[in-house]
């Protein structure tokens, strides 16, 4: 089951990732083949003289972040002046400090920037942020500024002040979905075969529950809804009381609760002529206010049947425009009438919803969903995992998945869709 609504947001605190170089060694012209990956210096020096290369290899940023600052961090050998360096690109990451010759040395790319001093000269920065991108290797070489100058620097293996390369990042926005996913349960047989409402293991943040007749007088006279968990969100609906009557029911739900409340849900079946929708959609006018008034959500529940062009039946006939703040839909997967059954796309399965979301500018959501297992319990697993992120992707703000256990209409999870759906 998917993670409950939160607000998106972005971790602002600044992050530093340190990385010693995998490989460092200088290259000398006047020896054209001599190898110095061993030695305890790095040696730069000014025009065609010596260069130090070194290799970087970065890893630990996640994915997303913003690079801010990247740092090559240098440290004099005791005894020599550090003069100003420059740090150029170096398009090779496969050199290796044990093989690296004058000879062989892979070519010098463009100026990255030069170097400042710090610690009074004791070492030298020089910023690499332009060819510092996040994980991955980071190969330079570093050569003295001025005219006849060289610089002695620590390499990596010495015992003490060896390079480093300092990466100063900001993790990216989190963004937590906001679809809240649980069950549609029906009554306390559900929530013991469950587990005290727990999907297996999975808390379930939102509970689908349907009344067919009236609701209670109080929230508290349910023993099903009185046993889902603190900070759980629910779907209700009924399908007779007055007004007076369900505002009462929803206003003592308990404080800050999140409710989508619905009158008589899938009424495609039973107002089938032109007077009987209009009926409906009046009668709705007169509970929207009571809803709203108890602290909950008007929702229009429909089935996603409706929407299929052979259905012979028009959506418009039963919305209530202005009376619903929200429109949800029983969405179940509708290949298991092919022959053989199959997983239909969960993309086409929601595609339609989507048109009437656009149209409508109305937030949605699935009351009820799911499928038998056709083949496998793996495969309708991975059915399960497509479809929650079909709906994440989508906007759904909630998402239950029909886990009545009855022989006549066997949708209810097991372990592996609950843990697909989780």
């Amino acid at each position: 089951m998917l993670l409950p609504a939160q607000v998106a947001g972005a971790a602002s605190t600044q992050k530093v990732t340190v990385v010693g170089p995998t490989d460092d060694a200088y290259t000398t012209p006047t020896s054209p083949l001599l190898n110095t990956g061993t030695s305890l210096k790095l040696s730069a020096e000014s025009g065609a003289g010596k260069v130090a290369y070194l290799r970087f290899t970065v890893s630990g940023i996640p994915a997303g972040a913003t690079i801010n600052a990247a740092k090559l961090h240098t440290h004099r050998l005791d005894g020599h002046l550090t003069p100003a360096l420059n740090a150029y690109r170096v398009s090779s990451t496969t050199w290796s400090e044990t093989s690296l010759t004058s000879k062989n040395a892979p070519a010098l790319g463009t100026l990255i920037a030069g170097s400042t001093t710090v610690d009074g000269g004791v070492t030298t920065d020089v910023n690499l942020t332009p060819v510092v991108h996040g994980n991955g290797v980071v190969s330079v070489a570093l050569r003295a500024r001025d005219a006849g100058t060289i610089a002695r620097l620590h390499s990596k293996d010495g015992t003490v002040d060896a390079p480093t390369l300092s990466v100063t990042w900001t993790p990216a926005a989190v963004v937590v979905p906001t679809a809240l996913f649980g069950s549609s349960i029906n009554d306390n047989s559900d929530v013991a075969r469950l587990g005290s409402v727990s999907m297996f293991n999975h808390p379930v943040y939102v509970a689908r529950v349907f009344f067919t007749g009236a609701p209670p007088a109080r929230w508290s006279d349910s023993a099903l809804l009185t046993s889902l968990p603190a900070g759980s969100a629910a779907v209700v609906s009924w399908k007779s009381g007055t007004p007076a009557q369900v505002q009462a029911f929803l206003a003592s739900k308990p404080v800050g609760m999140k409710v989508w409340a619905s009158w008589y849900h899938e009424p495609e079946d039973n107002f089938t002529t032109a007077a009987a929708q209009a009926s409906y959609r009046a009668t709705w006018a007169t509970y929207a206010g009571a809803i709203r008034a108890g602290g909950a959500v008007p929702t229009l529940i429909l089935m996603r049947y409706t929407l299929n062009t052979n259905s012979g039946r028009n959506w418009h006939n039963y919305y209530p425009a202005g009376s619903v703040d929200s429109i949800s839909w029983d969405a179940y997967n509708p290949g298991t009438k092919n022959n053989p059954p199959t997983y239909i796309d969960p993309a086409n399965l929601i595609a339609p919803i989507l048109t009437v979301a656009n149209e409508t500018h109305l937030p949605w959501g699935l009351a009820e969903s799911g499928s038998p297992i056709l083949d496998s319990s793996a495969n309708r697993a991975a059915w399960a995992l497509k479809l929650a992120v079909a709906l994440r992707a989508g906007g759904a703000k909630f998402a239950c998945w029909w886990d009545v256990s009855v022989t006549s209409f066997p949708n209810a999870l097991d372990a592996a869709a609950a843990g697909s759906w989780h």
